[in-house]
């Protein structure tokens, strides 16, 4: 599921185009930087991705930090919500 910063939830359909890659990591309670070790994308070979990690009841919030888009400041999300058996 993906949640914009309006609260906004959507699902994600399966792509038929898939990009693979392997990553080291290191996280400090907050923070969790993977380090891109292999890629089918060149450009991101050996570069470190930044999230910022929280927990909000049942959910784990990974933000990576804000980027420019087309003119305005965006701040993406990745939500995993913890489901029950049941």
């Amino acid at each position: 599921m993906a949640e914009n910063s309006s609260g906004n939830s959507r699902c994600l359909r399966a792509r038929t185009a898939r990009i693979a890659s392997a990553y080291t990591y290191t996280f400090d309670g907050q923070t969790l930087i993977t380090r891109v070790d292999a890629t089918a994308e060149p450009t991101r070979m050996g570069s470190d991705q930044l999230r910022h990690v929280s927990m909000a009841g049942e959910r784990l919030v990974f933000r990576p930090p804000p980027r420019p888009w087309k003119g305005l400041m965006q701040q993406r999300q990745l939500v995993w919500e913890k489901l029950h058996a049941g």
